[in-house]
């Protein structure tokens, strides 16, 4: 998986609607169902709520001494709060290393936010946002991509075989419509966007409807974007006597992200017949704290094990039928 900065180079053609948004009640709303969104989205929602909720546990208990000195002795931290790990043999130092970045990282949030004083978003995706998603060691900004070279083969092996399925596919398309994403940014052209992030400070004002309005921007382009490819897709497979069914809009439900300050929320996008469906599903973890940060920590890691998982897989298989019709 590779995380890359976002830019505001649209394609055209694909500017958004707000007639074709549909923004639903939160999840725990009866209108949510797992036939409405998907297994794959109800077990993330599932997992997530299990940590939101305490119910698994989010810290090493090769840092637990450390944690709750951390914490201090106004909260007590349970037993049940920490995870046995059997990772490689620098698992201490890694753990070690993984609490002082969160440690650093409440302690800019706080930094950010004292006295009341207005600060840019600069310094939060510099002090803050950014720092948050480098725990995991990859060049982060503002959307979590798939990186197509990193798809292990069945031996286990890196492999280009899916990119080089991609670039053929996109070969057949306009010249400026080249790209798997809604964005014609270089580095962004052969990396499937899977999750969105929007970030604003926590003093500018109307912080998160501009958010959520950017966010709703993005996925409406992308469904769009995909929804073009998976057309040429059908297209291809028909004229090359292809007989499978037309593939249908994105069958995916997909995650956006918005960062307000230290808070960070989550949002399911689903792309319906008539409109796209968003639904929130709530704070998944905040750097306000330290166990608010070791939760978004593990929410992150259940959104990363979905893109390597469901989301890799519709690629993948997407990418196959076109190759299969080529050859």
């Amino acid at each position: 998986m590779r995380l890359t900065e976002k830019d505001t180079g649209f394609l055209t053609n694909l500017e958004h609607d707000d007639d074709s948004v549909l923004v639903l009640p939160p999840i725990d709303d009866p209108s949510w169902t797992k036939q409405c969104w998907g297994q794959a989205a109800h077990d993330l929602v599932t997992q997530l709520f299990e940590l939101i909720d305490g119910q698994a546990p989010i810290v090493p208990r090769a840092v637990r001494k450390r944690a709750r000195v951390q914490v201090g002795r106004f909260r007590r931290l349970n037993d049940s709060m920490f995870f046995e790990a059997a990772p490689p043999p620098d698992c201490l130092y890694r753990f070690d290393a993984e609490l002082d970045k969160l440690i650093d990282i409440v302690a800019d949030t706080g930094a950010v936010t004292c006295d009341g004083h207005e600060v840019s978003e600069a310094a939060w995706h510099c002090e803050v946002h950014s720092p948050v998603l480098q725990i995991e060691g990859k060049l982060v900004d503002f959307s979590l991509n798939l990186d197509l070279r990193a798809v292990a083969t069945e031996a286990n092996q890196p492999s280009t075989l899916l990119e080089e399925r991609l670039v053929r596919l996109l070969a057949t398309q306009p010249r400026g419509w080249r790209t798997i994403n809604q964005t014609t940014y270089g580095p962004a052209l052969l990396l499937p966007c899977a999750v969105s992030i929007v970030a604003k400070s926590s003093t500018a004002a109307g912080s998160e409807v501009d958010a959520r309005e950017q966010l709703t921007l993005w996925i409406s382009a992308w469904f769009g974007r995909m929804s073009l490819l998976l057309q040429a897709i059908n297209i291809g497979c028909d004229e090359e006597g292809g007989n499978s069914a037309p593939l249908p809009r994105v069958p995916l439900t997909i995650p956006l992200i918005y960062v307000i300050g230290g808070k960070w929320t989550l949002l399911l996008a689903r792309d319906g017949p008539d409109y796209i469906y968003i639904a929130k599903v709530g704070v998944i973890g905040d750097t306000e704290s330290l166990m608010g940060a070791y939760l978004l920590l593990a929410s992150l890691r259940l959104i990363i094990r979905w893109i390597e998982g469901p989301f890799k897989e519709w690629i993948e298989q997407t990418l196959q039928r076109w190759d299969d019709a080529k050859t």
